[in-house]
């Protein structure tokens, strides 16, 4: 009897573990800028900017949001964005961005775009 509850166990623990790897409700790429900027023009998105507030006041692509991804808030702030809502995150160069698409998936939001070379290719 013992055998059959480890079993089933491990059937249930390796069918959950197959299942979230290939939940197709939820995409995470990189993107290039052409591609980024039809994506604002869709609706029911959120443009996050996770550079720090100075980087921001100084230019940011319209209607973004700033959220600084050094802040210790950062996910607690995140957490409470729309989660329905196709996420365009962006930072100067991409580098925090694509750390903070990690972020955004964990906390599972569907749809999370990351610009390539970030805001530097966006201004170009």
């Amino acid at each position: 009897m013992k055998k059959i509850f480890i079993t089933l166990g491990i059937c249930a623990f390796l069918f959950a573990w197959d299942g979230n790897k290939n939940d197709k409700s939820s995409t995470s790429k990189s993107v290039n800028v052409e591609t980024f900027a039809k994506e604002t023009n869709e609706n029911n998105i959120q443009i996050i900017d996770v550079r720090t507030p100075v980087e921001f006041s100084e230019a940011h692509i319209k209607n973004a949001i700033n959220i600084d991804y050094f802040s210790k808030s950062f996910s607690e702030t995140i957490s409470k964005l729309d989660k329905q809502k196709t996420i365009l995150v962006y930072c100067a160069a991409g580098g925090r961005s694509t750390s903070a698409c990690s972020d955004f998936k964990k906390l599972g939001f569907k749809k999370v775009y990351n610009l390539i070379g970030g805001y530097d290719d966006w201004k170009e």
